[in-house]
């Protein structure tokens, strides 16, 4: 096998890589673990005894329009791996559940003695993920076909109308898609919010960035980094093998796990699959650090504590999933006021949402959101004015 060129962590080089780019730290982290994954595709594995896992991810940036540039930084990513020697198969345009599974079993080959010498494997990009996923997704089967995906099946039939049974063999598909929090709730029926398909789906919502950057360009060190990631990607997309624990990572691994499982029976913890969601990201971290196909405690530690900082802004998607019309209403203007730490006055706030809420609906938000323990109102001793600040523990997802 090939030498890296990166000394250290690709995702490293990959945050240096973007740093001239707009977007938060965490959309563009959260696209280079899921570029690593898409190379992965079902290579390398945990077995989980009664099943085996795989490194693929379903992972979608959440921002409003403009705001986070989520679209520029996806891009980023997948420009990469269409530039791999061997790419993987993407799929970035509105699909038919039909033509989804034709292409993915297309994908297959099998040989006279049956052998499966190419895996029914696919990279779902939704750039904009209403174009791809609308709302009729849920009543075409589509989102179902992706739910059932997941897991990676070894073998995957679908029956159809006009060619009778597809069959699929060795499937791994990642998704990684781009939305606004409006566009969410509208899509995503609120009986599917928390389970089914948004259960398998890794959210990162962001608010703002805090990068201003007005004449992006790259310099030579990003050039050559760009050369090294996907230098060092085609590495990457050539592992195979089974990973294992050190001794340290799987007595931490199970001491966590138990703590975990047993926050979840108190109903002290309502995150689902992140016992390997965690494992997936750890298969990712140490490939992203070399090819000993090894799963040490430092990695471990590192997998949950992104998981933990991504479900610090989980409270504030899931609202936005399970929204009502007036709950939309609450969620942009407790992202305006959020925008101002030393508080909003209720003027400015007024002008602000003037051509997009209601002015009847205004004061109906702010008294949920009052309520809610969401904002707080003061009024300024000296001018008697109103202002709302944003209260930080809700912020923080507490």
């Amino acid at each position: 096998m090939k030498q890296r060129t990166i000394k250290g962590s690709w995702l490293e080089d990959y945050m240096k890589f973007t740093k001239g780019q707009e977007s938060p730290e965490m959309f563009h982290l959260w696209v280079g673990i899921s570029v690593i994954a898409s190379a992965l595709e079902r290579s390398v594995f945990l077995n989980r005894g009664y099943y085996t896992l795989y490194p693929n991810l379903y992972v979608i940036l959440v921002a409003d329009s403009a705001i986070c540039k989520k679209t520029t930084a996806t891009n980023i990513g997948v420009k990469l791996l269409e530039s791999l020697d061997n790419a993987p198969p993407i799929f970035s345009q509105k699909i038919t559940p039909e033509a989804l599974i034709s292409s993915i079993c297309g994908e297959c080959i099998v040989d006279e003695n049956n052998n499966i010498t190419k895996n029914a494997t696919a990279i779902v990009y939704g750039p904009e993920l209403s174009v791809f996923l609308g709302r009729e997704a849920y009543s075409s089967g589509l989102v179902s076909i992706l739910t059932s995906l997941y897991d990676c099946p070894d073998e995957w039939e679908y029956e159809t109308i006009g060619r009778g049974k597809d069959v699929a063999y060795n499937t791994c598909i990642n998704m990684l898609g781009a939305s606004t929090p409006e566009w969410l709730r509208l899509s995503i029926p609120p009986d599917a919010v928390g389970g089914g398909f948004t259960s398998r789906v890794l959210f990162v919502y962001q608010f703002t960035s805090n990068r201003i950057i007005p004449h992006p360009m790259l310099t030579q060190e990003e050039v050559d980094i760009r050369e090294r990631l996907i230098e060092d990607l085609n590495i990457i997309r050539t592992l195979r093998g089974e990973f294992t624990f050190t001794k340290e990572a799987y007595d931490f691994y199970a001491s966590w796990y138990t703590d975990h499982r047993l926050k979840q029976i108190a109903g002290k913890d309502y995150t689902v699959r992140k016992e390997d969601t965690a494992l997936k990201l750890a298969m990712i971290f140490s490939v992203a650090q070399g090819n000993s196909l090894e799963i040490t405690k430092a990695i471990l530690e590192m997998a949950i504590d992104t998981l933990d900082q991504n479900e610090k802004f989980l409270p504030e998607a899931m609202r936005i999933l399970s929204s009502t019309p007036v709950g939309v209403y609450a969620n942009k203007v407790a992202t305006i006021i959020k925008k101002q730490p030393e508080g909003m006055l209720h003027g400015e706030l007024i002008r602000k949402t003037m051509y997009t809420i209601d002015a009847s609906k205004v004061t109906e938000v702010l008294e949920t959101l009052i309520a809610a323990g969401v904002i707080s109102l003061h009024v300024n001793a000296s001018t008697s004015e109103r202002f709302y600040i944003y209260n930080e523990d809700q912020k923080k997802g507490k």
